[in-house]
């Protein structure tokens, strides 16, 4: 079959080793919506669609369309999943965590901090001049969560509310009846 000026096959000459029912079959057991358009893309490239005409059925652009083709064409079928692009390196290392985390546990105080209770600021001061590495609050709310430990906070209480004492005397309690014949 023909090719376009992209140089990408068209038809059965596209992905030659790769059926299009296996497409199909890829394409409905698929879970990532990304994925199964760029698989509903392939697979009109199979049947012969140009990519004008592929993009504009599906709405895609045509510059996106031709990516997509190009980087299957090169890595075969496998190249429809994007790339594991690898974050920034940890700030603490594991043994650097475990005893973060018995510091957590153990309170501000046995830390030497003046605070009663563990808050982002003092978490951030803490793990700055414990361990070097510094952080910013949602950095740190990341961190608790990824080590198990949750955000708590106090919950706020009316001034002027009945103590626990108060609220059990005020509570009205049962009457009995009594017959009177």
């Amino acid at each position: 079959m023909k090719t376009e000026d992209c140089s990408i096959p068209i038809g059965a000459d596209f992905l030659p080793d790769t059926s299009r029912q296996y497409l199909v079959q890829c394409q409905k057991n698929e879970k990532k919506a990304k994925v199964k358009m760029r698989l509903l893309v392939y697979i009109m490239r199979k049947d012969g669609k140009t990519i004008h005409n592929i993009g504009r059925d599906l709405n895609i652009p045509y510059s996106t369309v031709r990516c997509w083709l190009k980087r299957v064409t090169e890595k075969g079928i496998h190249g429809r999943y994007d790339k594991k692009i690898p974050g920034a390196p940890p700030k603490l290392d594991d043994q650097q965590i475990k005893q973060l985390k018995m510091d957590l546990k153990a309170g501000p105080q046995a830390c030497g901090l003046d605070h009663g209770v563990w808050t982002a600021p003092v978490i951030i001061k803490h793990i700055k001049k414990r361990f070097g590495a510094t952080y910013a609050p949602t950095g740190i709310y990341e961190l608790l969560r990824r080590i198990n430990f949750s955000w708590q906070a106090p919950r706020a209480m009316n001034p002027k509310s009945a103590s626990k004492k108060e609220q059990k005397e005020f509570k009205k309690k049962p009457r009995r009846l009594s017959s009177t014949i």
